[in-house]
């Protein structure tokens, strides 16, 4: 057997400890945690409590006036032994199924659509950026002090580099 030799550790050098590694981390990525708090909150305040106190809520009877008692698993076993809680869920697989699923899948076809790089492809960005915004730019919400160029501008903020959507709003010309 052959055997391997083994080096520890040099003791002078040590590791930083949590503290130090934490400041270093907050200091590296701070601008992501003071974006991302606002959202974690948001979520907690809204979604995870809210989803925890129902599941909790579901072992108990607890009416609107007096006090809460906890009737273990007799609410879903009424629940699961109920006709029309079945019904329930199956119309709501259903329009899953036949609602949300079509849906994305068209979302997600128009998106290819638009980003492939053809003639129809910048057709398309141009026609539905420039319809889009003669709505919203004639709707009251908008009110007078908006342009038509305003909106589009921000409608299409994050695909700026497109020429079609130069072509269509912006008074530089395209550069093709």
């Amino acid at each position: 057997m052959k055997s391997y030799a083994t080096t520890d550790p040099d003791p002078s050098v040590t590791k930083p400890g949590l503290g130090a590694r934490l400041a270093k981390e907050w200091r590296k990525n701070a601008f992501v945690y003071v974006i991302l708090a606002p959202v974690l909150l948001h979520f907690l305040v809204f979604q995870a409590f809210p989803l925890g106190f129902s599941f909790v809520l579901s072992f108990m009877d607890w009416p609107i006036i007096g006090k809460s008692e906890f009737v273990g698993l007799k609410n879903w076993e009424t629940f699961l032994n109920d006709k029309l809680a079945w019904k329930s869920i199956r119309n709501t697989l259903m329009f899953s199924l036949y609602y949300i699923l079509p849906t994305m899948g068209i979302g997600l076809l128009l998106a290819l659509l638009v980003s492939i790089r053809s003639k129809l492809a910048g057709f398309s960005k141009a026609s539905t950026s420039c319809r889009s915004s003669r709505r919203l730019s004639s709707s009251p919400a908008f009110g007078p002090g908006c342009s038509r160029a305003t909106i589009p501008a921000f409608l299409t903020m994050f695909s700026a580099g497109s020429a079609s959507n130069r072509s269509c709003f912006s008074p530089i010309p395209s550069r093709r």
